[in-house]
C-alpha cells in the first residue's frame, strides 16, 4: 500500500509529503531529537569508514524500523529514484 493511501485512510491531506515528519518532530522533546541527530551522524561517519557493506547495512536497519513503523518504503524509495534522474 502507497504512503499515499495509508495517509488517505488515516484522514490525513497528502498536499505536503513532509507533514507527518513535522508531527513526529513536534511530538519528540529536545533530548530525543539530539539523539535522532547524533545517530545519523554517527552513522554517515561509519558509512564514510567502511563503505558499501556498511551503507547497505544502515539501509536494511532503517527500512526494517520504518516498516515496524508502518511507513512503506516503497513510494521513498521511488521519490529517490525520480531526484536521481
Amino acid at each position: 500500500m502507497a504512503y499515499t493511501e495509508v495517509q488517505k485512510k488515516a484522514g490525513k491531506s497528502d498536499e505536503r509529503k513532509g507533514d507527518w515528519r513535522m508531527e513526529a518532530t513536534e511530538q519528540m522533546n529536545e533530548n530525543e531529537q539530539k539523539k535522532v541527530a547524533i545517530d545519523k551522524y554517527m552513522n554517515l561517519l561509519r558509512i564514510e569508514k567502511y563503505g558499501k557493506e556498511e551503507f547497505n547495512f544502515q539501509k536494511r536497519a532503517a527500512k526494517v524500523e520504518l516498516q515496524i513503523l508502518g511507513i512503506p518504503t516503497e513510494e521513498l524509495e521511488a521519490e529517490a529514484g525520480e531526484q536521481t534522474e
